[in-house]
C-alpha cells in the first residue's frame, strides 16, 4: 500500500550516482597518496559484479552473504605489499 503512493526511481538515476562514485573514487586515487592504482578499482567493480549471482545464490539458500573465505585465496595474487620493502 505503501509502495503505491510512489513513483518508481527511473534506471538512469542509479546509473548517473554510479557514474559520479565512480568519477569522485577516480579523482581520489588520482590526487590523494593511496597505493590502489586506478586498474585496482576497476578490477574491484569486476570481482564485485562477478560475484554478485553466486553471493546472492549463497545467501538465499544458507542466510550467509560473505566473501570472507574467498579473501585468503585471492589477495595474494592481486596485491603484493612486501615488494616496496627493501629488506635484505
Amino acid at each position: 500500500m505503501l509502495e503505491r503512493s510512489y513513483e518508481p526511481v527511473p534506471p538512469s538515476f542509479y546509473a548517473a550516482i554510479f557514474g559520479v562514485n565512480l568519477l569522485a573514487a577516480m579523482i581520489l586515487l588520482t590526487f590523494y597518496p593511496l597505493q590502489l592504482p586506478i586498474w585496482g578499482l576497476f578490477l574491484a567493480i569486476a570481482i564485485a559484479i562477478i560475484f554478485l549471482v553466486p553471493v546472492g545464490i549463497i545467501a538465499a539458500i544458507t542466510c550467509v552473504a560473505s566473501l570472507l573465505f574467498l579473501s585468503p585465496f585471492r589477495s595474494p595474487f592481486l596485491v603484493r605489499p612486501f615488494d616496496d620493502l627493501d629488506i635484505s
